[in-house]
């Protein structure tokens, strides 16, 4: 609430005058999006559940939605089904942890701890080599039923209720790792990287040919979340080279379907992705989110170069966010006003 006083303070957006009608969550994201003028600049978040734990022992009452209390959820997002549709199993299962088989034949070690936030450890894959592939891809045919059977009735709710909404998918090489596992991803993009483009493509054909029959019935999405997480701290988990020849034609394949029909791309990546950032651009994302601080992303430096293409989503450094309220508000306001 502070940033947005003093952005109003300032003179930095209009404060809308009682005879105007207030800008819905969903206006304000669709005018953003335009380039258009807002009444304050959109905003959303997510909290980890021991974050909303401790926030309920600090004083948030029991019953309160944090997202409501802060306002933080302008959103409804959706989820389409791009997996092999495998039947889960659950192999073992401990008060501590639970070792199951998902949708896509990964075998992960999942744990229930509550104290901290443990990632789950892949343990094993169903589908090992090239062969094993061939026999299950056909399950990746293309679906009506990958997209919500009550799309329709969702979005004609959450956009009444003022609320943007999104279909969320993966990027292709978070697909091609969630069936195969990471390491052996990163293997075939360099040793055979004629198989992990026919799963690029595969998963393309599965998007579009999914969706287009959903679209041709109405459901008519506002935007598209794709997370992709291809970086790390320092760089790219690939080379920009093997971006460019393995991935940016399944990219912009996809996205220019999408941005045809009104679907603009909101793009998720962790991490310094900053090498495949002109590539993601020309295959025609409309949003990054959320340049992470920590990882050398900075808004000041992209903006100059990016700034007539992508909207900014995010980039606020949770190291700052740690401190002092003045230093909060230095970190918002350096770069709310590039």
């Amino acid at each position: 609430m502070a940033c947005k006083t003093h952005l109003l303070e300032r003179g930095q957006f209009p404060v809308p005058s009682l005879t105007e009608r207030v800008m819905t969550e969903r206006d304000r994201i669709i005018a953003t999006l335009k380039r258009q003028p807002t009444d304050r600049i959109p905003k959303a978040d997510s909290y980890w559940p021991e974050t909303v734990a401790r926030w309920r022992k600090e004083g948030l009452p029991a019953t309160a939605n944090p997202y409501e209390h802060f306002q933080t959820q302008p959103m409804v997002q959706m989820g389409f089904d791009w997996s092999l549709r495998l039947p889960k199993k659950v192999f073992e299962e401990t008060p501590r942890y639970v070792v199951e088989q998902d949708a896509n034949g990964l075998v992960w070690q999942r744990f229930k701890t509550d104290q901290s936030y443990s990632p789950p450890r892949i343990l094993d894959a169903l589908i090992k080599t090239r062969q094993d592939w061939e026999r299950h891809k056909h399950l990746m045919a293309p679906s009506p039923a990958r997209v919500p059977a009550d799309a329709k009735q969702r979005i004609a709710a959450a956009q009444k209720a003022g609320k943007f909404v999104t279909l969320d998918f993966r990027e292709h090489y978070r697909t091609v790792w969630a069936k195969l596992g990471v390491e052996q991803t990163l293997e075939i993009m360099a040793t055979d990287p004629d198989w992990f483009c026919d799963m690029c493509a595969a998963y393309n054909q599965c998007v579009i040919e999914s969706l287009k029959p959903a679209i041709a019935d109405g459901i008519q999405f506002d935007g598209c979340w794709v997370y992709g997480d291809i970086a790390y701290r320092n760089a790219l988990m690939f080379s920009p080279r093997m971006f460019r020849e393995l991935l940016f034609p399944y990219h912009k394949e996809l996205y220019t379907f999408l941005n045809a029909r009104g679907i603009p791309v909101i793009y998720h990546c962790d991490g310094d992705m900053r090498e495949a950032l002109p590539m993601l651009v020309d295959a025609g994302i409309k949003v990054l989110q959320p340049m992470e601080a920590k990882a050398n992303m900075d808004v000041r430096e992209l903006k100059p170069l990016y700034g007539d293409r992508l909207v900014f989503f995010g980039n606020m450094d949770v190291r700052e966010m740690s401190k002092t309220r003045a230093d909060i508000e230095r970190e918002v306001w350096s770069k709310l006003t590039v």
